[in-house]
């Protein structure tokens, strides 16, 4: 075979290792639709657990252990959130009420970063997004971040 001959092989077989990756590159990307991850609007969510972070130790306190946290019965009325287009509420059984405004944020893993913003300018960050057990079944999961405190739910099952 001759030199010409030889190059224009090489030049052919990498035209179409580059042609192929290309062609994997779209497939894969078409399938990262970019809307995988849920938001907190789609959802009705219920209380399931709160984490709270004072003292140099953490404390939680789980629906399905019930108990109570700072004069409230730790159950699914403990705290109702709900979200509208750019705000977000946190009413307590006590009649006390938190709210701010919500934006999302990156999306990783399935999941969407969630930057919560609370009149006082205090900024925190959650997520929402799906989670996966041990034995495969999946569920969507919110965490709201309002400074030590974490609350997290799950979306209502009907």
């Amino acid at each position: 075979m001759s030199k010409k001959c030889n190059k224009v092989l090489k030049s052919v077989f990498m035209l179409m290792c580059v042609v192929g990756v290309a062609a994997g590159c779209v497939a894969v990307l078409a399938g990262c639709d970019g809307s995988s991850a849920p938001l907190p609007t789609e959802y009705d969510w219920v209380f399931e657990s709160l984490t709270v972070t004072e003292d140099d130790a953490v404390h939680i306190y789980k629906v399905s252990v019930g108990g109570e946290y700072d004069g409230m019965t730790v159950d699914a009325d403990m705290v109702k959130v709900s979200f509208n287009t750019g705000a977000f509420f946190l009413d307590f059984a006590d009649g006390t009420e938190r709210w701010g405004e919500w934006k999302a944020g990156a999306e990783r893993g399935g999941a969407h970063m969630i930057v919560y913003t609370y009149p006082n300018g205090d900024v925190c960050y959650g997520t929402c997004g799906i989670t996966t057990e041990y034995d495969g079944t999946e569920y969507a999961q919110l965490y709201i971040v309002d400074g030590n405190k974490s609350y997290i739910f799950v979306a209502a099952t009907e």
